[in-house]
């Protein structure tokens, strides 16, 4: 009796030969060829089914070759698949009521017999098993994968791999790749492309593109908009530098260099090893810059503590939304001031704008209404700053608002008396040491990647040196370098959230 084995994925799949994935509208998915065939443990991956003499007669007259068939005695699945068919016959047997697994497939409808694969018709039973993938126990004629990862055939067997090397740049003869594991890009990520997977690294650089990482994501080049990027992690971010992008976050940041006109939200810690220039960074937890932030030319900087950097995003969103609907209205209102018949023809399209428009707003203030100061956060955010603080920074801790002047060097902002202070030295002088200890040779803890430990330790030392109110002796007196004596008070305008934005694995 012949057996077919229908797959529930494409067992011919390869990524050095992808076309545009066609909906069953006839249109394509755009910038989308079907980089992997993601699966999820638990998947049925094939079914090993009965057919009948003339089925499979059939299917070897339409083709005549049949590759898998000259295959058949030193197939790598063969010896396997026979030792558990006699352990299934001896059990079978000692049931007079039961018949065999594969007797009880033939009781199933199989609509496509009638364009079957030569290829996949056998004399006797075959299971093609490969890594990861397992025999259902209830079902013994279903073929699961053991873990989520992508599958393919790999040397005659059905394989599912975990990890995903992308040993390429990702561009148009890739298209976006969405996969459900850990993903390594070995190139670049170049502008209108997107990546989606849960932990991952990218060993070029971010160009203009979007990165979205469930896990933790590591860039060992940076991001660079041109004329914008993305990324958003749910664990911790680490990257070399930032230009033009906007970032977020659920856990920590750590940027190598330089932070350059870009826009931050990150619900744990930033660290900016080198400067800060432009954009704005919203933050759940502390920010340390090492260097700078601002230049001497006064460009605006913005740091806004002490709210849910999830709240002040969606905020943004809706009001960039908002502007968009508003000048769409005023392009319609001057187009029906042209006479009647223009106003009758944009009379529902400005109808339909306007009622945007209140859903937007009525939104924002639901989104207003419902933030609220976290006093126990803001009594934990600080602004560190070893190096220098230029002119044109404006500070926001919860609604206390400061905007330098002047210059300040080595100084650290946080909030006392619901009134932005500063201290200085901005580190205690054991931090070094401290972070030394604890940092080296610290093993993750188990399910924690050695990024997110090193940006958890990082940052935890960080809040731990800086946490505790300073006695009065170390207070400054005034800033330094080129600035007056006196403390210059911090001046309170609410939370200044209108102002404007500034302009492995191998894979086969």
């Amino acid at each position: 009796m012949p057996y077919y084995l229908h797959h529930y994925f494409i067992p011919d799949f390869s990524h050095t030969a992808l076309k545009p994935v066609t909906l069953p509208d006839g249109n394509i998915i755009p910038r989308y060829l079907g980089y992997v065939q993601n699966v999820v443990a638990g998947q049925v991956l094939a079914e090993l089914i009965q057919i009948s003499e003339e089925e499979a007669t059939d299917a070897r007259c339409n083709d005549p070759v049949d590759f898998f068939q000259d295959l058949l005695g030193v197939h790598p699945a063969l010896e396997q698949t026979r030792e558990s068919l006699s352990e299934e016959a001896l059990s079978d047997r000692q049931n007079a009521n039961a018949s065999s697994f594969l007797s009880k497939a033939t009781e199933l409808s199989f609509e496509g017999a009638r364009n079957l694969d030569a290829r996949f018709i056998y004399n006797q039973p075959v299971f093609p098993l490969g890594p990861n993938c397992i025999r259902d126990p209830g079902a013994p004629n279903l073929i699961l994968a053991q873990e989520s990862g992508y599958c393919f055939y790999h040397q005659g067997l059905i394989t599912v791999k975990k990890l995903l090397n992308v040993r390429q740049d990702i561009n148009f003869s890739t298209g976006n790749i969405l996969f459900i594991g850990d993903t390594v890009v070995h190139g670049n990520v170049y502008p209108g492309f997107s990546l989606l997977g849960r932990d991952i690294l990218i060993k070029g650089r971010v160009d203009g593109g979007t990165v979205k990482a469930r896990g933790a994501l590591t860039l060992e080049q940076g991001v660079k908009g041109s004329p914008r990027a993305y990324l958003e992690a749910g664990g911790s971010i680490r990257m070399k530098f930032c230009e033009h992008s906007t970032v977020r976050a659920g856990g920590n940041v750590i940027i190598e260099g330089n932070c350059l006109h870009s826009n931050l939200y990150v619900s744990g810690s930033v660290v900016i090893k080198g400067r800060l220039q432009g954009g704005r960074i919203h933050a759940g937890g502390i920010v340390y810059v090492e260097d700078q932030i601002g230049d001497a030319q006064g460009a605006i900087t913005r740091i806004l503590l002490g709210y849910d950097p999830r709240d002040l995003l969606q905020l943004q969103e809706i009001q960039e939304d908002a502007r968009l609907l508003a000048d769409k209205i005023g392009g319609y209102e001057r187009t029906a001031r042209r006479g009647k018949l223009f106003a009758a023809e944009v009379a529902p399209h400005l109808e339909l704008a306007r009622r945007k428009l209140d859903i937007l707003q009525a939104k924002r203030r639901k989104i207003r209404q419902g933030m609220a100061v976290d006093h126990d956060r803001t009594s934990r955010n600080r602004l560190i700053v070893p190096g220098t603080v230029y002119p044109g920074t404006e500070i926001n801790i919860g609604k206390a608002y400061f905007k330098s002047v002047v210059r300040y060097c080595n100084c650290a902002f946080l909030l006392r008396n619901e009134e932005i202070d500063f201290i200085t030295p901005a580190l205690p002088a054991a931090y070094g040491q401290k972070r030394k200890k604890e940092i080296s040779g610290k093993a993750p803890c188990q399910g924690e990647s050695p990024l997110e430990k090193s940006a958890a330790d990082t940052c935890r030392i960080l809040e731990e040196a800086c946490i505790s109110p300073p006695p009065e002796a170390s207070r400054m007196d005034g800033p330094q370098g080129d600035a007056p004596a006196l403390r210059i008070p911090p001046r309170f305008s609410g939370s200044g959230l209108d102002d404007d934005d500034d302009s492995a694995e191998e894979k086969p």
